[in-house]
């Protein structure tokens, strides 16, 4: 669990390296990245940062690590005859242009894909890149799909704003209700801002699919059910304090965190608690505020610079009239208006993709269909500084520089704009990634402005509101107004989620998968030497994957811990290793993250899925 000692370091340490923000979850916390002049070589905290108030969590103590570690893309790359080899600057970007040029002469589908780790300023100019050029609306982040299924599933107004303090409201709160996976995981900072909250009084509520940490100094722990989380547990006014069925005295604050990898039922949860939390106004309600949670540095800097298949820069609708208008004149081209696939779609129907920072097998919950999809690409463009099974499959490889040897900003959970300088330089050929994005809008035929980043910003601030606070200035602790207002989106379609249960007699336990990412997959965890530990030992533990089970049901099927189980569903079925752990309810087995790939042909593409469970 997240505890109080997280650690701090004096200010005069602190400050002899360069301003970073912590590149890993988007608390947006702040440091200062210790170099020797050509690595990285330590992290500290800043004493007197808004958000980190000078602590850092495991991650950002080791945030110096993947840049220095990391296996990283160190020149130009061109596929020519199934084999790559290096190439100078203008041969690779000249052949992106051209594979990418050739695919929509023939009218065959391109797409684009961000990952959260990239700049506000990379994610705007690849959106542009999209919809400009490209003409496509194939575009997204992998893990963007979690994040607008929290603000889908919010009352139209959207969440509320609070001014770069969120976390800081928080703490003050009287009552919280926690939507989570594990928020001491997937949200340090945050996590440590209930505790705060906890210790001065207040009532925290979880609710889930499985018991966590958090959940440990809660009230009250609720279950959700496995197979319609979104039909939330009838007592849940109760446990806020209301009694009755009547709304708690104090609003609540509602922390939404993805807690499921189907953003279906993730957006039908969030919508649930809306209806039933409601806002303040005339027909009552509770006067909730909701802050919804994205994974990655970045997740909602990269949506607000536009990348999402619905959505224009500004988080605004595609049929925005005046959205449109600003964007033909700023851009001096017609922006395409039409909506794209998701991430996960996109992969299966574009013959070309532009990936820029992402490693969609890490990501998406079907890996080996992400990576079978990469490989059949007829053009493939990967824009990373580190390498990937993304850049093995690419036909041109164009290295950039990793967060920590870059200038740019970042857009935290609240809406704080931070900006950040390099510590280092990037090591062999490689560039800023906004340079070379800029570079392949020019090549394929965008009118081209300055190729300076001050220019990228001004362009920016003319259609982004809220990135107006940045020009002229360095954009270090800036506040972002409210984050994009996202309409109420039409029902999901729940009728595969509801068949599962309900009259289906088919199980004796339901398999669920847990969360919707997890931190050991994600590719600088993966390059950091202490980072990568604990997952390295759970995939060298279980290498074919595990399940978690309730005790009571190890009792009755006459297992131990560690002995293997059949698994059956009417999708497939597996063998694996239990663990035991109360944080699961009786009846439920619970898949971590990581394992999605062994569990696949069992869960069948869901979340969640009924099984016969046999001792082996």
């Amino acid at each position: 669990m997240v505890s109080e000692r997280v650690g701090t370091l004096s200010e005069s340490r602190g400050g002899t390296g360069a301003r970073g923000v912590c590149p890993f979850c988007s608390c947006g916390c702040g440091l200062r990245l210790l170099h020797d002049g050509l690595h990285t070589v330590g992290s500290a905290p800043v004493l007197k940062h808004p958000v980190s108030q000078g602590r850092l969590c495991a991650r950002g103590w080791a945030s110096h690590e993947p840049p220095a570690w990391g296996g990283r893309l160190l020149a130009p790359e061109i596929r020519e005859g199934g084999e790559r080899r290096r190439a100078g600057w203008d041969e690779a970007l000249e052949r992106a242009a051209r594979e990418l040029r050739a695919l929509l002469e023939v009218g065959k589908a391109v797409g684009v894909l961000v990952s959260g780790r990239c700049t506000n300023e990379e994610a705007y100019l690849a959106a542009k890149l999209a919809r400009g050029p490209l003409r496509t609306g194939h575009l997204d982040d992998p893990l963007g799909a979690s994040y607008r299924a929290l603000l889908a599933g919010l009352c139209p107004e959207g969440p509320p704003g609070e001014g770069g303090r969120a976390l800081e409201a928080v703490e003050h709160s009287r009552q919280i209700l926690l939507l989570e996976g594990d928020l001491s995981v997937t949200h340090p900072r945050a996590a440590l801002a209930v505790l705060r909250a906890v210790r001065r009084g207040a009532r925290l509520v979880t609710l889930g699919l499985a018991r966590t940490p958090l959940s440990q100094v809660a009230a009250v722990h609720l279950s959700l059910d496995p197979l319609r989380p979104f039909a939330l547990p009838p007592d849940l006014l109760g446990a806020l304090g209301g009694g009755n069925g009547r709304p708690p005295e104090a609003p609540p604050t509602v922390l939404l965190a993805p807690f499921t990898s189907d953003p279906r039922i993730v957006a039908a949860t969030v919508r649930a608690l809306a209806e039933v939390l409601g806002s303040s106004g005339p027909d009552g309600g509770t006067g909730a505020r909701f802050l919804p949670l994205p994974f990655r540095a970045n997740t909602r800097g990269v949506l607000e610079g536009g990348v999402a298949p619905d959505r224009l820069p500004g988080g605004l609708a595609l049929d925005d009239p005046q959205a449109l208008a600003r964007l033909r004149q700023v851009w001096g081209m017609d922006p395409w208006p039409r909506p794209g696939l998701d991430a996960a779609a996109l992969l299966e129907q574009v013959r070309g993709l532009v990936v820029v920072g992402e490693d969609p097998p890490r990501s998406l919950p079907a890996p080996a269909k992400a990576r079978e999809a990469l490989k059949g690409l007829e053009s493939l463009v990967v824009l990373d500084a580190y390498a990937s099974a993304t850049s093995d499959a690419a036909t041109v490889v164009l290295p950039v520089a990793a967060l920590q040897e870059t200038e740019g900003t970042l857009t935290s959970l609240e809406g704080r704009i931070q900006g950040f300088g390099p510590a280092v330089p990037p090591p062999g050929r490689a560039r800023p990634g906004w340079e070379v994005l800029f570079r392949l809008l020019e090549l394929l035929g965008a009118p081209s402005g300055r190729a300076a980043l001050g220019a990228v910003r001004a362009e920016m601030a003319e259609v982004v509101p809220g990135f107006r606070s940045l020009v002229g200035s360095s954009a270090e602790g800036e506040d972002m107004p409210a984050v994009a207002r996202a309409g109420r989106t039409p029902e999901p379609d729940l009728r595969r989620a509801g068949a599962q249960g309900g009259g289906d007699a088919f199980g004796s336990h339901v398999l669920v998968l847990a969360g919707a990412f997890d931190w050991d997959d994600d590719l600088m965890v993966d390059a950091s030497p202490t980072l990568r530990r604990d997952g390295a030992s759970r995939r060298k533990l279980f290498p074919q994957g595990s399940v978690t089970m309730n005790p009571a049901d190890a009792r009755a099927l006459g297992i131990r811990s560690g002995w293997s189980v059949r698994l059956r569903s009417r999708q497939g079925e597996a063998v694996v290793p239990v663990s035991l752990g109360t944080s699961v309810e009786p009846g439920v087995l619970l898949v971590p993250f990581a394992f999605r790939e062994a569990l696949s042909g069992v869960l069948g593409g869901e979340a969640a899925q009924r099984v016969e469970v046999e001792r082996t």
